[in-house]
């Protein structure tokens, strides 16, 4: 059954891969250059006829029509039911079950989030909880951590060992002066200034900082933290989860 499932897995990977890269006037490009970089140009001129003729609602209503749209609009091209068809396909269940609860994170904790952020970290929280726990995981690597608040409240409320990466400066000292505000000075939570880039060095780089990494085995927030395992605080860091909340590097 695994081996089926990883094979399964892969395919999926595979097939993802290259609709991903045959469509990548879609996607390969910062959003917000959308129209600096008129990315709609791009779109096929049979697929405009039609698209251009939706309202509004119909438009947001595309993602979720999966393998229905010929019956709804059997005018279309052919090109465009398929991409449709494809995407729908090829993504995850829009409709999961939700089986985590948000995190609870107080005014003092919340301290500087607008409501929005105030919500993805609350959630983002829980789930990168919920997953360090079944992997058991030892080190959480926030990719982009920008001002610290996810992984603030990582630390705080779970007592995880929490390595923040963020490619602004400016944004790390700002990290750890909250950090201080919010009581945070052991070293069990700590960011740092990382440039990503597409290429080996970059990716040694990151290897090492991870194997030199030095953290103490415990705190005052990870012997309280509501999650923590022994083997959490026993075990050398060696399993690290990797995660990113809006991770575009601006």
């Amino acid at each position: 059954v695994g081996v089926y499932y990883m094979e399964h897995i892969e395919v999926d990977i595979m097939n993802s891969l290259s609709f991903l890269a045959h469509f990548d006037w879609i996607h390969n490009f910062g959003v917000t250059n959308i129209f600096t970089k008129e990315v709609l140009q791009n779109l096929p001129s049979e697929w405009l006829t039609h698209l251009k003729n939706l309202r509004t609602d119909e438009l947001n209503e595309l993602p979720f029509i999966e393998t229905s749209s010929m019956e709804r609009y059997p005018a279309w091209p052919l090109s465009l039911h398929n991409f449709i068809s494809r995407a729908s396909t090829l993504s995850l269940d829009r409709k999961q079950i939700q089986d985590i609860t948000p995190t609870s994170v107080d005014y003092g904790m919340a301290r500087g989030m607008t409501p929005k952020k105030w919500h993805e970290v609350s959630w983002m929280a829980s789930l990168v909880n919920d997953i360090v726990c079944k992997t058991n995981c030892n080190l959480i690597v926030d990719v982009g951590s920008g001002l610290g608040y996810l992984d603030h409240v990582l630390h705080q409320v779970y007592g995880h060992a929490v390595l923040g990466l963020e490619t602004s400066e400016g944004h790390v000292h700002a990290a750890e002066h909250r950090a201080v505000s919010q009581g945070l000075t052991c070293s069990r939570i700590q960011s740092m200034k990382f440039d990503i880039t597409d290429d080996v060095d970059c990716f040694q780089k990151f290897e090492n900082i991870i194997t030199n990494l030095k953290f103490p085995l415990c705190c005052g927030h990870s012997i309280k933290g509501v999650q923590t395992s022994d083997r959490m605080l026993t075990t050398p860091f060696h399993k690290v989860c990797l995660i990113g909340l809006h991770c575009c590097g601006d």
